[in-house]
């Protein structure tokens, strides 16, 4: 009796363990279909309505793009809305940093733009001194190529000179960092008759982009009108004006 349970206990092992290995292969293999995909995969964007992973679903329709309306991430990331309640909205929270492109260094820092792999970068300069009354105290200054050259222009404006200008980033010729390459003017005659506007000023808010995709900066600047010849007078109207290089006098368009 001892003798027949000791086999049959040995048979029932035998295939238990068997099964058991079987299960194991098919698992093994399971995991093997299933991981073979999602090495493959690339993340979704979630907002460039491509299918960045090629599952078939573009954005927010894509699993991955989904998160709790509580979670910073995803989709949520684009809403404008502080979904996790850190005091940081969207491109503003670090959790969201990714799906923007940035990397987050240290805490509490600022974000930058990684760049693409073999991009070359020069040293950095001596400081640029322009002559004075290029600008005001308060001006702002943009970074971009303005005139085609390939070469980084600096462009500010001086609302006391009533001028938007150009300044040179490199020595060319005679002419050195900090000095004008093109400007221009402001005055009465810019803006539509018939109204009684004593004074035009440039604001200090300056803007950089390449409207027409021509490969150049276009500029565009605020200015505003006042009431008499005073720049301290109070404003009555603003207007927003862009400009295209040429050399010398900046072209208004």
């Amino acid at each position: 009796m001892n003798a027949l349970v000791g086999r049959m206990s040995g048979r029932f092992n035998q295939k238990l363990i068997i099964r058991r290995s079987g299960l194991f292969v098919v698992h093994f293999f399971l995991l093997i279909i299933i991981a073979i995909p999602l090495l493959g995969q690339t993340a979704e964007t979630c907002n460039d309505k491509v299918d960045n992973n090629g599952d078939g679903k573009i954005d927010c329709a894509d699993a991955l793009c989904t998160f709790a309306a509580t979670v910073e991430k995803g989709c949520n990331c684009y809403d404008g809305k502080d979904n996790d309640g850190d005091g940081k909205i969207d491109s503003g929270d670090t959790d969201c940093a990714a799906y923007f492109g940035l990397t987050f260094v240290g805490s509490g820092s600022t974000c930058s733009i990684n760049p693409p792999p073999g991009t070359a970068f020069s040293t950095v300069a001596a400081p640029i001194r322009s002559s004075t009354n290029t600008l005001d105290t308060n001006s702002k200054i943009v970074i971009g190529d303005i005139d085609g050259d390939g070469v980084p222009d600096a462009a500010t404006t001086s609302k006391w000179k009533q001028r938007i200008r150009v300044l040179y980033t490199t020595t060319v010729g005679t002419s050195k960092p900090g000095d004008a390459k093109s400007e221009y003017a402001i005055s009465s005659a810019d803006f539509p008759t018939g109204k009684t506007i004593a004074t035009y000023l440039f604001e200090h808010e300056i803007m950089i982009a390449d409207i027409d995709k021509n490969g150049v900066a276009e500029l565009f600047a605020i200015a505003s009108g006042r009431n008499n010849n005073a720049p301290t007078s109070s404003p009555v109207r603003f207007f927003l004006l862009g400009f295209k290089y040429a050399p010398g006098t900046l072209v208004l368009n």
